[in-house]
C-alpha cells in the first residue's frame, strides 16, 4: 500500500509532491524500482507456468506422451494395426495429439523398449513383425528326432534362414557348473558357445553348452560342425546317448553384454534355460545354459497326466 501511495503522488501532475517540490529520497526510488521489476517478473512466471502445464498433462492429468503409447498399444492389441503396419509419422502425431516432436520421439521410445515397435532410419516406426519361434519339449530333444539326422534347432525354426556364429575349445569348467555335471573342481570340458540367428539379421539365443572331456575330446562335439543330428548323435555314438533331460527356466534382465550381443531394445526380458542331459547310467553329459529373447521364442511343453 505505501509503494502505490508513493507511485501514485510521483504521477500525479500538480500534486502536493510536486508542488511543495518535494525530494523523494534515494533508497525510496530504489525500492519502487525494484517492486516494478517483481511485477513484471511475476507476470512473466504465470505465462510461463501456464504454457508448461499445458505441455506436460492433458484433461486427465496423465502425461501427453503416455497417451500416444496407450493408445497405440490397444491399436495393436485389437488388430488396427497389424504387424509390419506403418504407423503414422512423427509431425502427423504431433499434430494429431497437439504435442512437440520431443513427446512423440519419447512415446515411439517407449513403444520400442516394449518390443512393440521397431524403427527403420529414413523410414519411420512400424510395428513389429517377427513370427515367434515356437520351442517345443521333448519333441525337440527326442532320440527319434536327432537320430533321423536332424538338429535340434531345426525343430524350433524349421525351414526359417538360420545361422549359428560358433566356438569351440577346451578349457576348466567353472566350478558352479561341475557341481551340476557331477565334476571334480577344475575338470577339463569341451566347451560350445553359440550365438543363433534367425531371418538372417535378428539375434535370437546365447548357448553355451559342457561336455566332459573324456567323452567329448577326439570327437565332432570338439569341431565347428558336429555333423548330422548335432550332438546327442555325437554322444550316442560314444556310448553315451542323453536319455532324460531336466530344464529349469526363469524370466529376468538381461546383462550387458547379453543385450549388446542379442541387439535387445531397452527394457526387454530374457528367459534363462539351463538344461541338464544324462545317459543311461545317470552321468551327466552335457549342460548348457540359453539366454533366449523373450520377444522372440514361445515355450511349450507336452506330456502325458
Amino acid at each position: 500500500m505505501c509503494a502505490k501511495r508513493w507511485g501514485s503522488l510521483l504521477q500525479a501532475d500538480g500534486g502536493s509532491a510536486a508542488r511543495e517540490n518535494t525530494t523523494v529520497p534515494w533508497w525510496l526510488s530504489v525500492a519502487l524500482s525494484a517492486w516494478g521489476a517483481c511485477r513484471r517478473v511475476q507476470c512473466c512466471l504465470r505465462r510461463f507456468t501456464f504454457r508448461v502445464g499445458a505441455m506436460s498433462g492433458d484433461k486427465d492429468g496423465a502425461a501427453p506422451y503416455r497417451r500416444i503409447v496407450d493408445d497405440i498399444r490397444e491399436m495393436i492389441r485389437t488388430g488396427q494395426l497389424s504387424e509390419g503396419d506403418r504407423l503414422p509419422s512423427q509431425p502427423a502425431l504431433a499434430r494429431q495429439y497437439q504435442v512437440t516432436r520431443a513427446t512423440v520421439t519419447k512415446a515411439v521410445a517407449t513403444l520400442v523398449a516394449e518390443g512393440l515397435v521397431t524403427t527403420r532410419m529414413g523410414s519411420g516406426a512400424y510395428v513389429r513383425a517377427f513370427e515367434r519361434i515356437l520351442r517345443s519339449s521333448p519333441r525337440r530333444l527326442s532320440a527319434q528326432w536327432w537320430g533321423a539326422g536332424h538338429a535340434v534347432q531345426d525343430a524350433d525354426t524349421g525351414r526359417r534362414p538360420r545361422s549359428v556364429d560358433t566356438r569351440v575349445d577346451e578349457v576348466p569348467v567353472p566350478d558352479e557348473t561341475a557341481v551340476l555335471m557331477g565334476l571334480a573342481p577344475g575338470a577339463l570340458a569341451v566347451r560350445r558357445r553359440r550365438r543363433f540367428v534367425v531371418d538372417d539379421d535378428r539375434s535370437v539365443q546365447l548357448a553355451t553348452s559342457w561336455y566332459p572331456a573324456d567323452i567329448a575330446r577326439g570327437t565332432r562335439i570338439a569341431e565347428i560342425d558336429t555333423g548330422p543330428g548335432g550332438s546327442p548323435a555325437r554322444l550316442a555314438e560314444a556310448g553315451h546317448a542323453p536319455t532324460s533331460h531336466r530344464e529349469r527356466i526363469r524370466v529376468r534382465m538381461p546383462w550387458p553384454t547379453e543385450r549388446e550381443a542379442l541387439g535387445l531394445a531397452p527394457g526387454t526380458p530374457v528367459a534363462h534355460v539351463l538344461r541338464l542331459s544324462y545317459d543311461a547310467a545317470g552321468r551327466c553329459v552335457e549342460a548348457t545354459d540359453m539366454v533366449l529373447d523373450g520377444t522372440a521364442y514361445e515355450l511349450e511343453y507336452i506330456f502325458n497326466s
